[in-house]
């Protein structure tokens, strides 16, 4: 009974030291995986900032472009409409 409980005793501390390796490895991994999410979402929010920067700066400028284009139509009109006739 004696060797019994010895050899038990092994068995379960080796599975104990088993178990808690593999179980700071699993620890270990979470936390890596866990912070390479948090990178990858950082980074895609910067990344879609930096689109929506970029789609703002597109906008403005075709917002000036046809201000321009309306602004010289008037002018266009303006002259045709204040053109004295001969």
């Amino acid at each position: 009974m004696n060797e019994l409980s010895l050899v038990l005793g092994i068995v379960l501390g080796a599975m104990s030291l088993f178990t808690g390796v593999f179980g700071a490895i699993a620890w270990y991994r979470a936390g890596v995986r866990k912070a390479y999410a948090a990178e990858r979402d950082f980074n895609h929010l910067k990344n879609n900032y930096r689109q929506l920067a970029e789609s703002m700066n597109n906008l403005y400028r075709f917002s000036d472009e046809a201000k321009d284009e309306v602004m010289r139509e008037l002018i266009l009109l303006r002259a045709a409409i204040e053109k004295p006739e001969s």
